[in-house]
């Protein structure tokens, strides 16, 4: 999770780098997914083990918290393969009278692609990519503080060594060149 959704998110980002053949869209889907598939593997383990224990579920923050992320979870991933079109039919894209009253909406550029390539979206694919972006975000945040309070509980449960800042400097150092690439694929 804490390396797979921001190597995905800075693929989004740093689409600019990965354009040929929509690799960026290869590397965020196979990151999220793997992301995606590691979360709710250990949701399941964690419930099993929960009721191994004879413990009641979900009675602290860090159970409640991984609930709540992991539904967010397969939400935002059953709204993501859901998307809608990101652009108006090729008819009504070159018209000159766009039909504003349409499902499709108002219209807004997409400011991320060549001139020739740019294409008008639909207010409904604004509406979506804002809310993708918005839901991930607090699924990235949670994820992040959900993990460290795992390595606390896992800390004083089993009396071992103190994971947490080793836990954050990986974290920090990760994010930090991929705050990298970003700053570079934007100045590119």
């Amino acid at each position: 999770f804490a390396v797979c959704m921001p190597i995905a998110i800075a693929a989004v980002t740093a689409r600019s780098l990965f354009m040929k053949d929509g690799l960026w869209f290869k590397i965020h889907s196979f990151t999220m997914g793997l992301a995606s598939a590691i979360t709710i593997a250990l949701f399941t383990m964690s419930v099993y083990s929960v009721n191994q224990k004879g413990s009641s579920h979900f009675h602290n923050a860090h159970g409640i918290i991984g609930l709540i992320i992991t539904l967010a979870l397969t939400i935002h991933v059953v709204f993501a393969v859901m998307r809608p079109s990101s652009h108006l039919s090729p008819k009504s894209a070159h018209d000159t009278d766009y039909d504003t009253t349409e499902e499709a909406g108002t219209i807004e550029k997409d400011e991320n692609l060549e001139d020739e390539e740019k294409v008008e979206k639909t207010l409904l694919r604004i509406v979506w990519e804002r809310v993708h972006r918005l839901l991930g975000l607090v699924i990235v945040i949670a994820g992040f503080y959900q993990i460290h309070s795992g390595l606390v509980i896992y800390k004083d449960l089993y009396a071992t060594k103190d994971y947490i800042m080793i836990f954050w400097i990986v974290t920090g150092v990760l994010l930090s060149i991929l705050a990298g690439v970003i700053f570079y694929s934007k100045k590119k």
